[in-house]
């Protein structure tokens, strides 16, 4: 009887680890869901079914050194002053893991006054995020919004494969961290949820230039 409740914990688990997005959680939830269907393997029938209590120990065995893998990365990652402030603010939905492998194939560029960022109509080669400073944004010549820390500059173009919408010149000597599209394009290729949870950060902030453009 008790057999039943182990094989629903175990469906019940696996369900709640396709719908987690960080890795460490969806990896910790499938220890425990296959180590309920060994249980459930071991009690339901007349005799244990090893050969399906064996499949799931490799799968417990798989992921319990993934996730020690995990923890120890975790140990190891030390962010900056600059690099902590983006973490915790625009980066927040990020886990540390993630919020790293971005870092990976980033760099961090000082532009001076009248730098032109993006043109109208052009491609882009970059993703771009202002740390400090401030810049115009401007299509046909007319000003339509001035964006400020924490935004981003060149999403909608990398979002959607597209040449730029505006044109985009630093005002204010500003710092920012750029990542190459093309990098960034085969990082987001290879890490489906880390693809997931940038494309939730870029749409809060495009999002959010919306609102101060109304």
């Amino acid at each position: 009887m008790y057999s039943w409740f182990f094989v629903n914990l175990a469906n019940v688990l696996f369900a709640l680890a396709y719908l987690v997005k960080d890795i460490f959680w969806l990896r910790a939830i499938s220890v425990v869901a296959c180590s309920a269907n060994g249980i459930y393997l071991f009690l339901a029938p007349d005799k244990p079914l090893w050969w399906g209590i064996g499949w799931d120990a490799v799968f417990v065995a798989i992921n319990s050194v993934q996730i020690w893998i995990l923890l120890r990365e975790k140990r190891t990652i030390v962010f900056g002053p600059d690099e902590k402030e983006l973490f915790e603010t625009v980066f927040r939905r990020l886990s540390s893991l993630e919020f790293k492998r971005l870092l990976d194939v980033s760099h961090w560029v000082n532009q001076p006054a009248d730098t032109i960022l993006a043109k109208e109509n052009e491609m882009l080669s970059s993703l771009m995020l202002i740390y400090r400073g401030v810049v115009r944004v401007a299509k046909q010549g007319r000003t339509i919004t001035i964006l400020k820390p924490g935004d981003f500059v060149g999403e909608m173009s990398f979002v959607s494969e597209t040449t730029a919408s505006a044109t985009v010149v630093v005002m204010e000597l500003a710092r920012l961290l750029c990542w190459d599209k093309d990098k960034l394009c085969k990082l987001l290729a290879e890490d489906p949820g880390l693809k997931m949870s940038l494309d939730e950060v870029l749409s809060c902030n495009m999002a959010d230039k919306l609102k101060r453009q109304a």
